[in-house]
């Protein structure tokens, strides 16, 4: 079946004012393709030239737009690894978590592969280094890439035919057009102080913009004022500028200003502002908005100019960063474990306190989709700044999350800071914990020896904690599984389901009842199969886990299929491959659906076994999974061919 194209549109907001750049407008305009790099100092309107000239020529990229802000100059954190935005690229492609590659090699090629086709733009905003852009260039003859960049890029312009420009500050005259486009014509009749005022302002529109913003705060102000007031800072064009407008602020804004500088993130929402300034953040936020220091980039959520986050960070002394520091890990820890218990509520808790609470499963998805890469900073920060017990912690709370949506490169990775944390604090029981989640996603990866190591050992640690030890036996069970050793599988499913009825825990017997009842019927003892599924589906409908219900019953549907019950199966299997569509669930929506085919086409509906098949055939091309050739072959073999050749 053929695949939707999806055409990415990843351009930010288009700049509200913009001035001047012709010659590096028409220079842009010449490049039909290839590599253009625009340097420039901080705050010289690269980005604003990037994004200004991609909006006036988005008809000549009809495969779309990617940007991304390498953050190659953030004093908060390091810059993007290429790895990680390859990932972001392929999801706005449309390729599904599943089929994105771990290494870095290999997700560059599958880019390269999907984009080589198309007339794209790639927007590669605040780049480090040319190691760091070099991975993430399409390759293709018709793509257009804009590097943006305080560097020169040598190497990219040597080796890759870069076409180089440069953003010089604003001319005078296209300074005070600037100033008038945000102040109007009629503030500028001292031409002497707007003279002074763009001298004042080094040429740099992020700086001009300041000095607007501080202007238009204060209408009744003459432009004379304000030049004193910058001439008295004797310091940079820049420091002075800013200075000016952050000695303007009132008390509480110009604290969060300051605490702004300790925040980990690329962003942060209302919350954390008032987290970090232990108090109301709304009308400091506001402050500092107006004054061009912060900027509400999407609705609710705020973020720094790099050079504003430096000059922050220069401002706060220690006395005030460590304390605030410390809260703001609190708190995206603590939001973090209530909205992953949420989740998986049935999962073994680490013990951290949480008073945040959720409305249910979509609201936490919801915030976990969009603090996750502020969450994934904070844990690298907290490995820097020595907050180990929140370098485990928060890993733990993002290990579902990550699970479910397959990034499996990020959980891995924070898993192994989490692990050398637990070390470091010689915490026995989190380094079990993470053994064992670091021990799930070997498994998950096809590393099953590495899983079952893994897990082995974080059994040895969790002895003498009854609920642990249960849980690592299901783990264990579900790794072997994963092996195809249901034998194997099957002794730990037992032991787990021992523990739990010691412990009288009715979760995990329901979830551990519709392990053995696959195990079983994966081995070949339906009556047991049934048996152990049938009570796991009437535990789990109770407990109100749909996707546990789910497995249930296409276990049930399996084993009904099996006994020669067709119809009975595909009654059940209908209802699971519904119940994973609405989960999400593509992997194990196709399995059910591949099932139902079976099913249908023994019962003797051949157009409902087709039409089944063909439903697994498209899920599984998505995820380019290897079951995709069983059920092509059974299309084929039912006289689908053409559509079964189709991709």
């Amino acid at each position: 079946m053929g695949r939707e194209t999806v055409v990415p549109r990843q351009l930010p907001a288009r700049p509200p004012v913009f001035v001047g750049r012709l010659d590096e407008l028409k220079a842009l305009d010449a490049i039909e393709s290839g590599v253009a790099v625009i340097g420039g100092p901080g705050g010289s309107g690269k980005t604003s030239l990037a994004v200004r000239w991609a909006y006036d020529n988005v008809e000549r990229f009809p495969g779309g737009q990617l940007y991304v802000n390498l953050r190659g100059f953030d004093p908060a954190a390091a810059p993007s690894s290429p790895a990680v935005v390859l990932r972001g690229f392929l999801d706005a492609l449309g390729v599904v978590p599943e089929r994105i590659p771990d290494d870095l090699e290999a997700r560059g090629a599958l880019f390269r592969g999907l984009v080589a086709d198309r007339r794209m733009l790639v927007v590669l905003d605040n780049a480090r280094d040319e190691e760091q852009v070099r991975p993430l260039l399409p390759g293709g003859a018709d793509s257009l890439v804009i590097v943006t960049s305080r560097n020169r890029m040598h190497d990219l312009v040597a080796y890759e035919q870069a076409q180089p420009l440069t953003v010089p500050v604003l001319a005078d005259d296209e300074a005070v057009a600037l100033l008038a486009l945000r102040l109007g014509a009629d503030r500028l009749g001292d031409t002497e102080a707007v003279a002074e005022l763009v001298r004042c302002s080094g040429g740099l529109p992020l700086t001009l913009a300041v000095v607007a913003a501080r202007v238009l705060s204060y209408p009744a102000f003459p432009l004379r004022a304000l030049v004193d007031e910058l001439q008295e800072e004797r310091l940079d064009a820049l420091d002075a500028v800013f200075s000016m407008s952050y000695n303007a602020l009132p008390d509480d804004a110009a604290r969060l200003f300051r605490l702004l500088g300790v925040h980990c993130g690329p962003d942060l929402d209302l919350r954390a502002a008032e987290v970090l300034l232990e108090g109301r953040a709304r009308k400091p936020l506001a402050e500092l908005t107006r004054a061009h220091l912060v900027e509400e980039h999407v609705p609710g959520r705020f973020r720094l100019h790099d050079l504003l986050r430096a000059f922050a960070a220069d401002l706060v002394t220690e006395d005030e960063a460590r304390p605030a520091l410390q809260r703001l890990l609190d708190h995206y820890l603590h939001t973090a474990f209530a909205a992953e218990r949420c989740l998986a509520p049935h999962w073994p808790s680490i013990g951290v306190e949480s008073d945040v609470s959720f409305g249910g499963y979509e609201e936490a998805l919801a915030w976990l989709e969009a603090e996750l890469p502020v969450l994934l900073a904070a844990t690298d920060l907290a490995v820097r700044k020595g907050f180990d017990v929140h370098a485990w912690q928060l890993p733990w709370t993002m290990s579902t999350f990550l699970y479910r949506c397959g990034r499996w490169d990020d959980r891995a990775s924070t898993q192994h800071l989490a692990l050398a944390a637990a070390r470091r604090l010689g915490d026995r029981s989190a380094e079990a914990v993470t053994l064992h989640l670091l021990g799930r996603g070997k498994a998950m990866l096809g590393d099953h020896a590495g899983a079952q190591a893994d897990l082995a050992r974080a059994l040895e640690l969790h002895q003498g904690d009854a609920v642990n030890v249960g849980v690592t036996h299901f783990s264990i069970a579900w790794s072997h599984a994963m092996a195809e050793d249901f034998t194997t599988a099957l002794a730990h499913a037992q032991k787990a389901l021992e523990q739990f009825i010691t412990t009288r825990n009715p979760s995990w017997i329901a979830l551990i009842q519709g392990a053995l009842g696959w195990a079983n019927a994966m081995i070949g003892d339906l009556d047991a199969a049934l048996d152990h599924s049938t009570e796991a589906l009437h535990r789990l409908r109770v407990l109100g886990d749909l996707d546990g219900e789910a497995y249930a019953l296409r276990t049930l549907g399996h084993v009904h299929h099996k006994l020669g019950e067709h119809e009975r199966a595909a009654v059940v299997l209908r209802l699971a491959v519904d119940q994973l569509a609405g989960l999400g669930e593509r992997y194990g929506e196709a399995q059910c659906a591949g099932d139902l085919g079976d099913a249908l086409a023994a019962a003797g509906d051949d157009e409902g076994a087709r039409r089944a098949w063909s439903r697994a055939e498209t899920l599984l091309t998505r995820l380019g999974h290897p079951d995709l050739e069983g059920v092509r072959a059974k299309l084929i073999d039912s006289g689908a061919a053409e559509r079964s050749l189709e991709t």
